[in-house]
Parts: C-alpha cells; structure tokens; sequence
C-alpha cells in the first residue's frame, strides 16, 4: 500500500502540480492580455498610416500623399550633407543639413495632395517620416 502512495504521489501529484504552477500564471497573464486587448478602442476608420521612406545614399521616390499638413520628420547617419527634397503639385526643399549635428530633424508641409517626388541627395543612412497632422479642410 505504501508502494502504491508513494507512486501515486510521484507520478500523478507532482506532474499535476508542475503544470498547475507553469500553467495558471500563464493563463492568468493570458486573461489580462485578452482582456486589455479587447478593453482598446478600435482604431478610427480615418487614422492615417505614416509613410516612411528609408535608404543609403542618393536616392528619388515617388510617393502618394493626399492633401493635408504634415509632419516631417527625418534621421541621417554619417558627416555627409543631407538634402531632401519633395516635388510634384508643390516643390519645397524638406532638409538642407550635414549631420551628425544635427542628425536628425522636423518641419511641417501643407501639401494640396497628388503624387510627389521624394530626391535625396546623402551618402549616408536615413529615413523621412510623413505622418499627416490633421485632415484637410473641403476644398
């Protein structure tokens, strides 16, 4: 009988408590995770992607923007002059720096919308963030 005890203690209680221990906190935090993803709001049917360009050296691309003002933001590595500019229904210089200082910066753009041309003239790494501020009024 005392046989029998000890294996069924050794072979039934200790895995149940092994998997009790490493399962219950991970359903728990599994719990909590569900339910704060369902506690979030669903994104607004208008929320606008950013569009982020990035490469090495000199490059031009063409990218769609809808009308709008936008925060440009940009980052460049290395000591080499960095200029962007945008052309298409507008033309406007965006950057004009020599990084490391500074090796990154901002500006805001009103664009009437349409396609335009991103040049990027670096020999350097970098990355240009267009994340549209607020919606255009009617024109």
């Amino acid at each position: 009988m005392e046989r029998g005890i000890r294996y069924w203690l050794g072979k039934v209680w200790r895995p149940a408590l092994i998997v009790a221990f490493v399962a219950a906190p991970m359903l728990l935090v599994a719990g909590v995770v569900t339910f704060i993803r369902l506690d979030q709001a669903p994104p607004a049917a208008s929320a606008v992607v950013p569009i982020i360009l990035d490469g090495q050296g000199s490059e031009r691309r063409a990218v769609d923007l809808p009308r709008g003002t936008y925060h440009v933001s940009w980052q460049a590595q290395g000591g080499n002059r960095f200029v962007a500019s945008l052309s298409g229904a507008q033309v406007m210089t965006l950057v004009n720096e020599e990084p490391p200082s500074p090796r990154s910066g901002e500006t805001f753009a009103a664009l009437d919308g349409g396609r335009y041309v991103v040049d990027v003239q670096s020999r350097s790494r970098w990355s240009i963030v267009f994340a549209r501020e607020r919606e255009a009024p009617p024109a």
